[in-house]
């Protein structure tokens, strides 16, 4: 048993200020536009797809200049060592 038998008192009693806290604060407003589904306009669907691609692309240039790098250095790596 952790906190003996004041600590299940004191979880219910934070709970229950916590819930209280969620009625007092004002609900947001802001909805934004979807961006995908059913309620999303064409537009909105086009950039989202362009940005997908986009960090597609960006990743996938990284991936690759990472590899050529990892290999380039192994490869320096093993001529150095069998040259020497």
């Amino acid at each position: 048993m952790t906190g003996g038998a004041g600590f299940s008192r004191s979880s219910m009693q934070s709970f229950k200020d916590n819930h209280s806290l969620g009625k007092i604060r004002p609900q947001s407003q802001v909805e934004g536009k979807a961006r995908s589904g059913k309620n999303a306009c064409e537009k909105d669907i086009e950039i989202a797809f362009q940005m997908h691609q986009e960090k597609r692309q960006s990743n996938y240039s990284k991936k690759r200049f990472l590899s050529w790098l990892i290999f380039s250095l192994f490869l320096t790596f093993l001529l150095w060592y069998f040259l020497n």
